[in-house]
């Protein structure tokens, strides 16, 4: 990573009944990563993380744990990156076109964008996976 571009700003989408641990796992990963391992306590991860919901308010993740968000997808800043977790809600988000929009209006400017689990779902109705080979877990939609 080029230093003098740091942080890189890494998004996490939240909304109702998101998997907690596609949230808490990318999170984790990035808050944690160093760029010089001896220099750990003295440095901070390279990586600023928001998250982001569609609306202002806590957000009910799968098994009643609330996150709340640092932002909306009215006000978030320029993202380096966006992943987009999966979990229960997803089978309601695949519908939301503002939510939709919204991801594949980021993707264009993000330098990555990434799903865990079933997010996929929503990177495809976004558009995003179109001539594109993709995987997930097994999931009833």
């Amino acid at each position: 990573m080029n230093q003098n571009q740091l942080p890189l700003t890494v998004g996490i989408l939240i909304f109702d009944h998101v998997e907690v641990l596609d949230v808490a796992g990318p999170f984790e990963v990035f808050s944690v990563t160093r760029l010089n391992e001896e220099r750990r306590r003295q440095e901070s991860s390279p990586f600023q993380i928001l998250l982001i919901s569609e609306r202002k308010g806590q957000v009910s993740a799968v098994g009643g744990l609330r996150f709340t968000p640092d932002v909306t997808i009215e006000d978030c800043p320029a993202l380096d990156l966006l992943i987009v977790p999966g979990g229960w809600g997803t089978r309601k988000e695949v519908k939301n076109n503002t939510l939709l929009k919204w991801i594949a209006d980021r993707a264009t400017t993000t330098r990555l964008t990434a799903s865990v689990c079933t997010g996929s779902s929503l990177l495809g109705k976004a558009g995003l996976l179109e001539g594109r080979e993709a995987t997930t877990p097994l999931a009833h939609f």
